[in-house]
């Protein structure tokens, strides 16, 4: 096991060795209730991640490509490996499994899918991130049925391998199975770490209505009374500007929901996160006749600095 564990390490790096952020939260209002959608394009890289604390930190990742189309053509590699993998300990099901992932073969999904029940764990996120590759749709109910697998690193891999596949059956579980489980208690960092990784994978979906639930989840666990989940939450919150969707739906959220509460904490990160097209929704949050809200949106506005700064 130990051979194994090492051999999948590099698959599972989500921490960054550099130092803790510090941050304002008195000024983030506590949630209460949720939200809707926005539409919005593709947003481009928008600067460096802040310094954070390499124990709790996730590391963005984009989504995997999968295979455009796939062959169904005998191939005596593709043979080869499945008769091998039957038999293989688990170092070889690793090295098999990347393998027919990569193979864009129809042929490799059924071994594949036997490999998600496999008792190491290890194997078992070899077959997750090669079904994710390949992209067949006959994979998505199998790796649903992972959701609640007793390693958390399992289920850390499985939300963003669902939503490479960008098909409502798969994106729904992503966020509403791992991203918000119900089944699985959110009382330590690890989980708070499946959590994270499966709502920024939702925020990279080309379909953007699940996007604006993520962020109302995340907004959530920012509230955890859990010191361990809230740090790891608030640290996940600076490689969600990268993704696709989140910075629309801070924007979004301050343009159209009518709870202060909700619009403040979109008002806090668009701020904090240096998301210029936000300035004008704050400069309208600042005449709000709620206070609080007031004061959050004109703190943001100083982060942002001014307006032709080049930022």
């Amino acid at each position: 096991m130990k051979n194994t564990k090492s051999i999948f390490l590099s698959m599972l790096i989500f921490t960054l060795g550099i130092q803790p952020v510090a941050t304002a939260q008195g000024t983030v209002p506590s949630l209460s209730a949720g939200d809707s959608t926005a539409s919005r394009s593709e947003p481009g890289s928008q600067g460096a991640v802040p310094a954070t604390d390499d124990k709790f930190a996730l590391k963005f990742k984009p989504l995997m490509q999968q295979c455009g189309e796939l062959k169904e053509a005998d191939d005596p590699t593709i043979a080869s490996a499945l008769t091998e993998i039957a038999k293989a300990e688990a170092p070889a099901k690793i090295r098999l499994a990347e393998q027919l992932g990569k193979s864009c073969n129809k042929k490799s999904t059924a071994a594949l899918i036997g490999l998600l029940s496999d008792k190491d764990s290890m194997v078992r996120i070899a077959a997750i991130e090669a079904l994710a590759q390949l992209g067949d749709e006959a994979a998505i109910e199998p790796l649903i049925e992972l959701q609640n697998d007793q390693d958390w690193q399992v289920r850390f891999v499985l939300g963003p391998a669902l939503c490479a596949f960008q098909k409502w059956k798969a994106s729904y579980a992503a966020l509403n199975y791992i991203g918000e489980s119900t089944t699985i208690e959110l009382n330590n960092e690890n989980e708070a770490k499946v959590r994270c990784s499966a709502m920024i994978a939702v925020n990279q979906l080309k379909d953007v209505n699940f996007s604006r639930k993520a962020l109302m989840f995340m907004f959530g666990i920012l509230d955890s009374q859990n010191e361990a989940v809230k740090k790891v939450a608030l640290q996940s919150m600076y490689f969600f500007k990268e993704t696709r969707n989140f910075p629309f739906e801070l924007v979004g959220t301050m343009k159209q929901s009518r709870n202060p509460s909700f619009r403040a904490k979109a008002a806090y990160w668009i701020g904090e996160l240096k998301i210029e097209k936000g300035r004008d929704q704050l400069k309208l949050a600042t005449i709000d006749s709620d206070n609080n809200l007031n004061k959050v949106a004109k703190e943001a506005l100083a982060k942002l600095g001014k307006e032709n700064d080049g930022k």
